[in-house]
């Protein structure tokens, strides 16, 4: 979290997530995500010797997090990526269902992302959908 000075706070470890392929594969969590009520927020990856290699899994850890925001009716301002990363994620964002759409006005009623580079020069918007292309949902 960022204070409100514009520095960064510590770091905290929320819960601790294994992958295996970009997959999800197990799950311990060190504390309950304590989030005030209109708290606003970022989801900050930071570039580490193999980030770059596990881009899918920090894509699905900043995805598996929305929902946890969510019920704690906080607020996720951007996921902010170093800006190599960021063309990559984009592409990641798609195969689990993320798409782009123009900014928005806060009036659609689905998931939305808003994803950010950490220098200038990436700043896009996207939505949750439950359908893939060409595909209808069963009732």
């Amino acid at each position: 979290m960022r204070k409100a000075e514009g520095a960064w706070d510590k770091t905290r470890s929320y819960e601790t997530l294994w992958y295996h392929g970009g997959k999800p594969k197990g799950l311990r969590r060190h504390e309950k995500l304590r989030l005030g009520e209109d708290t606003h927020g970022v989801i900050r990856i930071k570039k580490t010797g193999d980030s770059s290699q596990q881009l899918k899994a920090l894509t699905n850890a900043v995805l598996r997090l929305l929902p946890d925001v969510y019920l704690n009716k906080a607020t996720l301002n951007v996921a902010m990526y170093p800006r190599e990363f960021c063309d990559q994620a984009d592409s990641e964002l798609s195969t689990m269902r993320f798409y782009r759409v123009k900014k928005t006005s806060g009036d659609i009623q689905t998931l939305t992302l808003h994803v950010v580079s950490d220098t200038e020069g990436f700043d896009r918007y996207y939505y949750y959908s439950a359908v893939r292309k060409g595909q209808v949902l069963e009732q």
